[in-house]
């Protein structure tokens, strides 16, 4: 009696496993369309690949990463302030180097200059960059497309790289989704088990 119930356990175990197991592999597989009569056999992905990608490109556009929120970000203070010590270090290495290049008895002169020119590009840099870095952003978003572009993306994937990717995140999930199907299906093993006994 004991053998029956413990070969049932295992047995529907084992069923419960491997159905959980092939379903999470039919999310993906097969890549291409199988013709089986009347019948199209595809993974859910490859499938339905170009919705989700168009789903989570307006996703992405809508809450993950609108346009204003990337206009927000290039005209962010850390961002001026980072193109603004870029202008200004570059405008001054060139008005160096044309100060060397200079006759000596002009070097002087030259290199009194150079803080003065500085001053004023950094006085009109502190100005007028905030302004232009607002405009540029407002110009971006309106060139940025993040729905378009993340739709074009996840749709040109391979189905391959969409199984890779999607596997090594959510590898952890699909191993106790296989790991419940294995426990249901030892439960009902066992209950079935029991009633052969009572039965029998």
């Amino acid at each position: 009696m004991l053998d029956v119930l413990l070969l049932s356990v295992v047995g529907c175990a084992v069923v419960g496993w491997g159905t959980n197991a092939l379903a999470v592999r039919m999310l993906f597989r097969p890549y291409r369309p199988w013709r089986v009569g009347p019948w199209c056999v595809q993974g859910v992905f490859p499938r339905r690949q170009r919705e989700v990608a168009r789903r989570l490109g307006d996703l992405t556009a809508r809450d993950l990463l609108p346009p204003a929120q990337l206009g927000a970000a290039v005209a962010a203070p850390a961002v001026v302030e980072a193109v603004r010590r870029e202008v200004l270090c570059s405008v001054s290495e060139r008005l160096e180097e044309a100060v060397e290049r200079a006759p000596g008895a002009l070097t002087g002169l030259g290199h009194r200059l150079v803080g003065k020119v500085r001053e004023a590009v950094d006085r009109e840099l502190a100005s007028r960059l905030p302004g232009f870095m607002e405009q540029m952003a407002v110009a971006a978003a309106g060139e940025i497309d993040v729905a378009r572009r993340v739709e074009e993306q996840v749709g040109a994937l391979p189905p391959e790289r969409l199984e890779a990717m999607l596997v090594q995140t959510l590898r952890q999930e699909f191993r106790f989704v296989e790991g419940v199907g294995a426990v249901v299906g030892g439960a009902v093993g066992l209950l079935q088990g029991l009633l052969w006994i009572a039965v029998g």
